[in-house]
């Protein structure tokens, strides 16, 4: 009897070639959903921790130079002003009211007076992004500012 050899070849995996088209075509993929990716999640916060930020130092520069510092927040401007300080511009995604005193409000603008003592006017700030808001509160008597991060509006 003769003995008959079979011969297979190994057709395990895939080629170098197709590995690449497919992730050349994921690498399209992702490029494409990157725009929608929670970026805007993370400028939502920033600009909230910068307007808590911006309080700290509004309060910091009154008790050093001695003197009130106003800080005001604009949002038909979408911008945040403290005399002495950096102006903040809030991103396309992000929305934000302030209420505070109105004796420190002038036209659409709401205005936080921080004095050399220590204490502010008051104010709250309610910022929103997509998926998320905050809350940026200063207290009247102590002049302090807290930031509260919250889930969906």
């Amino acid at each position: 009897m003769a003995r008959t050899k079979i011969c297979r070849t190994a057709n395990f995996g895939y080629t170098l070639t197709e590995l690449l088209v497919v992730m050349a075509i994921l690498a399209i993929i992702a490029a494409g959903a990157a725009p929608f990716l929670p970026r805007d999640r993370q400028s939502g916060r920033a600009f909230a921790e910068a307007v808590e930020q911006m309080c700290r130092r509004s309060q910091a520069l009154a008790l050093r130079s001695g003197q009130p510092v106003l800080l005001r927040f604009d949002a038909e401007a979408r911008m945040v002003r403290a005399d002495g300080l950096v102006t903040l511009k809030a991103p396309a995604s992000v929305q934000f009211t302030a209420t505070g005193a109105a004796r420190e409000s002038a036209r659409d603008q709401i205005g936080v007076r921080f004095f050399p003592q220590g204490g502010s006017t008051g104010a709250h700030v309610d910022i929103r992004w997509p998926g998320q808001s905050s809350r940026v509160t200063i207290q009247w008597l102590t002049g302090g500012c807290s930031l509260s991060l919250r889930g969906a509006p």
